[in-house]
């Protein structure tokens, strides 16, 4: 499974303690909150200076000047931009935030062929039709940092899956809690991740957007099959 959140020091953003301190932002081990994910281990921390995605927003804002001002000659000659450009997550900031705590209210498409070809033996597709797709249980837990994620899923027991969309094959913790190697991108406002087992077979291919007040996570197994998990704020 996935590994306990907010355990580094100052970890609980909201309440800047750890899981064993803090009942009420933790609860059996995993964030009751997406405000009290830990975002330290995801970057460096000279590259998430600003836990907010709104104040790195206005820090980029505020440091392009100081950029550009800062740069040496020897800098703009090389295509090297000055120290202070390097730390910044990206040039193409993305407007979109996805940051929140989620929780499924409906699940379209096809659940039980999608379930199938991804491996889940008949038992445990028949578990997951009894208890309705997770519809009303599964939830997750988001904090971003423009390109920067930590996706805490919680089903049966918590996960969680830490990546940088654009920085390429990178491995972390699946769904079920097993490493898979994952490829995250942007298209446009939609996060669009490739996971792979350690093979590098496929296991399943997914979109993330918002659409509206909802957040869709629509999943594409190998064979086509195709499920939406529509998730509400909570």
């Amino acid at each position: 499974g996935g590994g306990a959140m907010g355990q580094a020091a100052g970890g609980c953003i909201k309440c800047q303690h750890g899981v064993g301190h803090c009942g009420s932002c933790h609860q059996g081990g995993y964030a009751k909150h997406w405000e009290a994910l830990d975002l330290d281990e995801i970057a460096p921390k000279e590259t998430l200076r600003s836990l907010r995605y709104s104040d790195r927003v206005q820090e980029k804002s505020q440091s392009d000047d100081l950029d550009t001002e800062g740069s040496t000659t020897a800098d703009t000659i090389g295509g090297v931009a000055s120290p202070s450009q390097r730390h910044t997550i990206t040039d193409d900031f993305t407007t979109v935030d996805f940051s929140g705590s989620w929780l499924c209210t409906r699940v379209t498409g096809e659940p039980e062929e999608f379930m199938e070809n991804v491996g889940l033996d008949a038992k445990m597709c028949a578990a997951a039709k009894a208890a309705e797709y997770g519809v009303g249980r599964h939830s997750q837990n988001i904090a971003q940092v423009g390109d920067a994620f930590v996706v805490q899923d919680i089903l049966k027991e918590p996960v969680t899956m830490r990546f940088r969309v654009g920085a390429g094959l990178q491995c972390t913790a699946g769904s079920d809690g097993k490493l898979v190697y994952v490829d995250p991108r942007w298209d446009g406002n939609i996060l669009c991740i490739v996971s792979k087992r350690e093979d590098k077979t496929v296991i399943v291919r997914s979109r993330r957007f918002l659409e509206g007040d909802t957040m869709v996570l629509e999943l594409k197994a190998p064979n086509g099959a195709r499920v939406q998990r529509i998730f509400e704020r909570r």
